[in-house]
């Protein structure tokens, strides 16, 4: 929940709400001056009163520079602590199994870091401080009107009352609206993506005029969910706003009793309708505030309810020996794609896999690598059973290239490296042996997906494997859709290094390389 980031930045909070607090002490104080100013021209002292307005004016500036400090220093926290969340969605995410991150696209996860932060920043963090914001000025608004006539502080308390009830009557509709926006804006942001990612196929099929037709159906569809999120708002700020008036006006009515009586002086009614405004007006917005700070907790609930699903497993696994595969029975939908498989992937050995489409090459690499854990069977490694609970671990001891590996947009280095300081001496090693520096430099900066590498993305997938060399390297189809000359370059680059493990799915086995395969498995 937010409370913990909140406590996490208790020290700058703290300074945070000091300055807040000094602000809002500054505010009242330049509310009773305006008593000081219209008592001295009621008097027909005109020197005093010009001279309080411009007291009043020096004060006002050094509360905007107050308040520009705060700000500022306000927004490198928020901006701290939501660096923080987006780091521990993250965690959340890369703790995971695969299956359980894959169930979702990768628009949900764009969503969770960017619009649900949006809403975490506005509706979460910020809204804290200005809570305390109005707290402070209620208390301080409320000591000044008891200066001026004790029975003030009841009648406040009394209006005070009705309008801290309106807002627990709007809290579980503020709640609903709240995680319907949620989930209508994760909606909006998956379709956006996926229509994007289909371009070149409406492009080959001369289907680019239905873009805007998808586009169209999920904005309008997110645009409706804000209308109805802007009703509930509307209508619930509406009703405290009633009230808030009704209480303002309560008070400088009564003020206007009292100076009637001259229990107070005529300058007090100028006085205690702003301390009136801004005690009420701070109840309403403190209130809005409140309930928004509320709301956010179900982007909290929805990052748990992910990790629920998570299991967490601190063991790690080593591989001397080999990887073996007993009765591994696999379905899906009511289909069975494995079963009964029984294989051991012995170290230092090298294996083929093949069959046709559709007879589980793949899933058995998934399997392998810890992407699928919802398998009948067991899974040994160097003879110990791996509990279904570590499957994820498996990733620790495989390196897996599937045919459309992804490219990140950075360096060719650190593509292949990924970001591994250790790794890049053999890095640069597999750049020569596979020879892409004919093709761009290692410190080139790749294109979003590999845009400017032509037909070299699997190279680099390729090298990625090679700087893992010590690990089971399982590839898939990774020399599908190359030229015979670059395909059997990637293949006995693996091939003839003695010491490497690798496991190879692919439809077609070149004649020169059955033989260099220690198995063959056709599934």
């Amino acid at each position: 929940m937010l409370k913990h980031y909140i406590k996490k930045y208790r020290y700058n909070n703290f300074l945070i709400l000091l300055l807040t607090f000094i602000i809002a002490g500054l505010q009242v104080f330049s509310s009773i001056i305006h008593t000081f100013s219209m008592d001295a021209l009621i008097r027909g002292q005109v020197k005093p009163f010009f001279l309080w307005n411009v007291f009043s004016l020096g004060l006002w500036g050094i509360i905007f520079w107050i308040n520009y400090l705060e700000g500022v220093y306000e927004e490198k926290i928020v901006q701290k602590i939501s660096t923080d969340i987006r780091i521990d969605i993250t965690k959340k995410i890369t703790a995971s199994s695969f299956s359980n991150v894959s169930s979702k696209n990768e628009g949900t996860y764009v969503s969770w870091l960017n619009n649900d932060l949006s809403q975490i920043e506005e509706r979460g963090i910020r809204q804290y401080y200005a809570f305390w914001g109005y707290i402070f000025s209620v208390l301080l608004s409320a000591t000044a009107l008891v200066a001026y006539h004790y029975s003030l502080i009841f009648l406040t308390f009394i209006l005070m009352g009705i309008l801290l009830k309106f807002p627990s009557l709007f809290e579980k509709k503020m709640e609903t609206a709240t995680h319907k926006f949620a989930l209508t804006n994760e909606q909006f942001v998956s379709k956006i993506q996926d229509v994007i990612a289909g371009y070149s196929v409406l492009f080959g099929y001369n289907k680019l005029f239905k873009m805007p037709q998808l586009i169209q159906q999920s904005s309008q569809d997110l645009a409706d969910e804000k209308v109805e999120f802007a009703k509930t708002n509307k209508s619930t700020t509406g009703f405290i706003g009633i009230v808030n008036i009704f209480s303002q006006i309560a008070i400088v009515t009564y003020t206007g009793i009292l100076a009637a009586f001259n229990l107070v002086s005529i300058g007090a009614l100028s006085t205690t309708g702003n301390l009136a405004s801004t005690i009420f007006n701070s109840i309403s917005q403190g209130s809005s505030s409140l309930m928004m700070l509320k709301s956010v907790d179900i982007y909290f609930k929805k990052y748990d309810a992910f990790e629920a699903h998570t299991h967490k497993s601190s063991s790690q696994i080593d591989l001397d020996k080999s990887i073996e595969l007993k009765n591994i029975t696999y379905k899906i939908a009511g289909k069975t794609i494995l079963e009964n498989v029984n294989f051991t992937f012995e170290r230092g050995k090298k294996y083929a896999i093949i069959g046709p489409s559709g007879s589980g090459k793949s899933t058995l690499l998934n399997i392998l690598s810890g992407r699928i854990d919802k398998y009948d069977g067991e899974i040994l490694v160097d003879g110990k059973q791996l509990a279904k609970e570590a499957v994820k671990n498996l990733s620790s001891i495989t390196a897996y290239t599937p045919q459309n590996a992804h490219i990140f947009n950075d360096k060719v280095i650190n593509n292949i490296s990924l970001w591994d300081k250790n790794l890049v001496s053999k890095s640069l090693k597999s750049i020569k042996d596979l020879e892409i520096d004919r093709f761009i430099a290692s410190e080139e900066i790749v294109e979003e997906n590999g845009k400017n590498l032509s037909g070299q993305k699997q190279r680099i997938a390729f090298a990625r494997a090679l700087t893992e060399s010590d690990k089971l390297i399982l590839l898939d189809e990774s020399t599908a859709n190359l030229d015979k000359e670059t395909a059997l370059l990637l293949e006995n680059t693996i091939l003839n290094e003695e010491s490497m493990t690798a496991v190879l799915v692919t439809h077609h086995l070149f004649d020169e390389n059955k033989d260099k395969f220690d198995a063959i498995i056709a599934l």
